[in-house]
């Protein structure tokens, strides 16, 4: 739901690893911001707290998608009073 503004803010995320037969086709690759990836594979409680602020995710329902992304990559979901106490 967020808008990339340059091609410099685009990472390529692979939804399911490719250490666990992800692999590179289409479908199992999605455009993320720079930021957006690293909340999806940080496990510091301080910078997800950082990078949530910085993604600007508005409500739980990204939030919600980006704990879909962290769950396949055998991440921890943030909790939500994390993010509503932002």
């Amino acid at each position: 739901g967020i808008e990339f503004n340059s091609v410099d803010e685009i990472y390529c995320h692979h939804k399911h690893p490719k250490q666990w037969h992800g692999g590179d086709r289409y479908g199992n690759l999605v455009l993320v911001t720079n930021t957006v990836h690293k909340l999806i594979h940080t496990y510091d409680k301080n910078e997800v707290v950082y990078l949530l602020r910085k993604a600007k995710i508005k409500d739980l329902t990204q939030l919600e998608k980006l704990n879909l992304f962290r769950k396949k990559a055998c991440r921890k979901p943030i909790d939500a009073n994390i993010f509503l106490n932002l």
